[in-house]
């Protein structure tokens, strides 16, 4: 069924309410709407959102996954209690400014998708992040401005991508924990994230490197010191 899976709060908590949408009526029961906090709609053939979707304004978890989706609706900007949104497999390129203003977002999803350079510009007014992944969106380069907004990251994904080095900018992500680099094109060992305080895991495996950095602590210059890792997967690389 198109409604898929829908979550209220009140009486009817975590409820699936596919049955109660007939057919030629409207998407959401009025009853409802104004409880309404999850919705998966993911791998359902969809070309776009529906427009009741965002009427939903207490809307807090979407999942649009696995869709034929190639824009997003403007109208995004009035899921202003979004927290967690799945955009991804889909073929989206473009991202509107308007899902910029999505000011309690935490967690995207936007992997599997053919993005241009400028919607990357629009993720980073997502100050409240704090999981982002871009896996397999075509990325050849982090814009600097991602790093010097997303302050609350804790979790960047960049695995099969095209990316060969990083910006010096990634250390000002100062609460990243983890970061999946996997299936990338560096060659050489990208130390800056060595400058991030509390990361923790680094995910470098099946790139070109051909040297991983042994040292656990080390310096990089007279003022720069590397931080250790605690876990560093670098399997599938050309290391000597």
């Amino acid at each position: 069924p198109l409604l898929g899976h829908v979550g209220t709060k009140g009486s009817k908590s975590q409820s699936s309410l596919e049955n109660e949408a007939p057919e030629n009526k409207a998407l959401f029961p009025p009853y409802i709407t104004d409880r309404i906090f999850f919705i998966d709609l993911s791998n359902k053939q969809l070309q776009t959102i529906s427009p009741e979707v965002f009427s939903l304004e207490r809307l807090e978890e979407l999942h649009v996954e696995k869709n034929l989706i190639v824009s997003i609706p403007k109208a995004i900007n009035r899921l202003r209690n979004m927290k967690v949104l799945y955009l991804n497999q889909n073929h989206i390129q473009d991202i509107c400014e308007e899902l910029g203003e999505l000011k309690r977002l935490l967690s995207l999803d936007l992997s599997n998708n053919p993005l241009s350079y400028s919607s990357l510009l629009v993720i980073s007014n997502l100050q409240s992040l704090r999981q982002l992944r871009l896996y397999k969106t075509n990325l050849r380069e982090i814009p600097v401005q991602i790093c010097n907004y997303l302050h609350h990251v804790e979790l960047l994904g960049l695995s099969d991508n095209n990316l060969r080095r990083l910006p010096k900018e990634i250390a000002n992500l100062t609460k990243l924990k983890e970061i999946y680099l996997k299936k990338n094109r560096f060659k050489i060992f990208p130390v800056e994230v060595c400058q991030i305080a509390n990361l923790e895991i680094i995910d470098l495996e099946e790139n070109l490197i051909s040297l991983i950095p042994q040292e656990k602590q080390t310096n990089v210059s007279a003022k720069k010191k590397i931080n250790p890792i605690r876990n560093l997967y670098s399997r599938g690389n050309n290391q000597q």
